[in-house]
């Protein structure tokens, strides 16, 4: 009894400053979201956590009137490509890496890390020189390419680990199968690493 009594205690007191931080960060969005549902004469007067009076005219307004419709489209598409193509070539990046032997592999790695390290708006200049050189300025392709030129480093390394840790006699079995290849690598893995996709995807 007292030591399961114990336990719920030490449970409290590790969730209790989870909770509180969780709050705290959750703070902001309540706000701006309440706000977004009051008229202006209500935000005057002070009704940010009242539970009456929700307007949503507001939300009419940005759709309507400013045109918020390209805008979102345009930020989901740029969204959507990047995460595809850096968690496929982050993908097989990484199975390289953690399967193969090859020359310089430690050094390919380290430069993959470097270039992560590397500051965004370093690269700002460049990159916008080599996209307008290969016609993709202002154009959803151009985006979807910079933004994967930064978040790809970040997904192999984070992918990295996971194929190491993954057992190679599910390959060996599937290629003694009769599997090739390219279905081995396309099939066994992604039975097994959702988990991982999804943690790379966020």
């Amino acid at each position: 009894m007292m030591g399961g009594k114990k336990n719920r205690i030490t449970r409290l007191c590790l969730l209790a400053p989870i909770l509180i931080l969780v709050c705290l960060q959750l703070l902001p969005v309540v706000v701006v979201l309440l706000t977004s549902l009051r008229t202006p004469v209500a935000l005057l007067e002070g009704k940010f956590f009242s539970l009456d009076g929700f307007f949503l005219g507001n939300y009419v307004k940005v759709w309507s009137e400013d045109r918020l419709a390209g805008p979102l489209v345009n930020s989901l598409a740029v969204a959507l490509g990047s995460l595809v193509l850096s968690v496929t070539a982050g993908s097989l990046a990484a199975y390289a890496l953690a399967r193969f032997e090859f020359r310089l592999k430690g050094s390919f790695a380290t430069i993959i890390l470097c270039a992560r390290l590397v500051p965004p708006v370093a690269l700002a200049v460049p990159l916008f020189l080599l996209v307008h050189r290969l016609g993709l300025a202002d154009t959803r392709t151009g985006l979807i390419l910079a933004h994967s030129t930064f978040n790809l480093p970040f997904a192999i390394w984070l992918l990295v680990p996971f194929f190491k840790g993954m057992p190679k006699q599910l390959e060996e079995a599937a290629l003694v199968d009769g599997a090739s290849f390219d279905r081995s690598f396309c099939r066994l893995p992604c039975r097994v690493w959702w988990s991982r996709r999804c943690s790379v995807s966020f």
